[in-house]
């Protein structure tokens, strides 16, 4: 495998990294908020906490903004159906050049599938001193990506030190029954006042009691 070895190189391959601010300190890595897929539904309720979104607001008033955020979104998901392996050592250079402690996936955009999330839990598996927090409104491929790799699948560094509504750590011990039974499962998701409601309907003989 090609690992990349320059930060021109990685960033070429995968997107850029970021610093963050006081108000999120540690390491970021943004997408296209304007290719969310419930992101951008709960975008035209009114009243959701999408609705106004920041991130929509930076990238309409800084186009540098815009353009860096869009090649990142453009790169992960061409580099990720080419060669995932390849974006997560591009992200882990990154991420280990920085030497934050704390890296925060997603302060715009959100998981754009399932192979996403399973590159980010081996990029946190390969930076392991770091703690990393990835928030998400894509439950529905949350619970794809369970599904196909188990709850167990995710590192211990991932999404254990903040609390976060609808984010992997959230749903981790769900996931872990839900593995079980997930055959068993009708999943409906449903935007109310700017959250995503998860409800799972299980036969009776999976009902615990």
């Amino acid at each position: 495998m090609l690992v990349p070895t320059t930060l021109k190189s990685a960033v070429e391959i995968a997107g850029k990294v970021s610093k963050g601010n006081t108000k999120m300190p540690g390491s970021t890595f943004a997408l296209d908020a304007f290719a969310c897929n419930v992101g951008s539904r709960l975008a035209e309720l009114k009243g959701s906490t999408c609705f106004k979104c920041y991130a929509r607001r930076i990238q309409k008033l800084r186009p540098s903004v815009n353009m860096g955020w869009s090649n990142n979104q453009t790169k992960t998901v061409a580099m990720l159906d080419i060669d995932p392996s390849l974006w997560e050592a591009a992200l882990v250079f990154q991420i280990k050049r920085m030497k934050y402690t704390e890296h925060r996936w997603l302060d715009s955009g959100d998981v754009p599938n399932v192979q996403f999330l399973a590159s980010v839990c081996e990029v946190a598996r390969q930076t392991p001193n770091v703690q990393h927090w990835l928030p998400t409104r894509e439950v529905k491929t949350l619970l794809a990506f369970i599904k196909q790799y188990g709850a167990d699948h995710i590192p211990d560094n991932l999404n254990k030190s903040r609390p976060a509504r609808y984010t992997i750590s959230t749903l981790y011990h769900t996931a872990i029954a839900a593995q079980r039974v997930v055959r068993a499962m009708r999943v409906v998701i449903a935007a109310r006042v700017g959250q995503v409601t998860l409800t799972t309907y299980l036969t009776p003989s999976t009902r615990s009691t």
